[in-house]
């Protein structure tokens, strides 16, 4: 390919990548934000059947974080038993809960994802289930 042509084809698709961005929301990502995530479940140890998986979640100062949408999924780790999936609902002082029928023993993993104004913040938890 002659010089020329190859830059050109550079320096084309520059511009076109340049005019592609857009306007977007400001989403921060899990490497800038402290945000503590806890759970705990109800029954403890959560057993097979149906329970109840509360989340704590607070900010870097320890303070709670209200009015967010917590969206949960939930899967088996070691078989397909599909996904789960749901928005817990706000209890208070940072805590959100969801009702969940666990239909297997063995460890479960959930992805929370918290969002509220500018925060869009995602993170994995492993369940044990008896």
């Amino acid at each position: 390919m002659p010089k020329i042509t190859f830059v050109s084809l550079v320096v084309g698709l520059s511009i076109l990548l340049a005019a592609c961005g857009g306007n977007s929301t400001p989403v921060v990502d899990n490497n800038s934000v402290n945000i503590n995530v806890t759970f705990e479940t109800r029954p403890s140890p959560m057993m097979m059947g149906n329970g109840e998986v509360i989340l704590t979640i607070t900010d870097s100062n320890g303070n709670p974080i209200e009015g967010a949408v917590v969206d949960i999924s939930m899967e088996h780790t070691g078989h397909n038993m599909g996904t789960m999936q749901g928005t817990a609902t706000e209890q208070g002082n940072g805590r959100y809960a969801i009702n969940a029928g666990f239909s297997m023993s063995g460890t479960w993993k959930l992805t929370v994802n918290v969002k509220k104004d500018d925060l869009n913040y995602t993170e994995e938890i492993e369940i044990p289930v008896q």
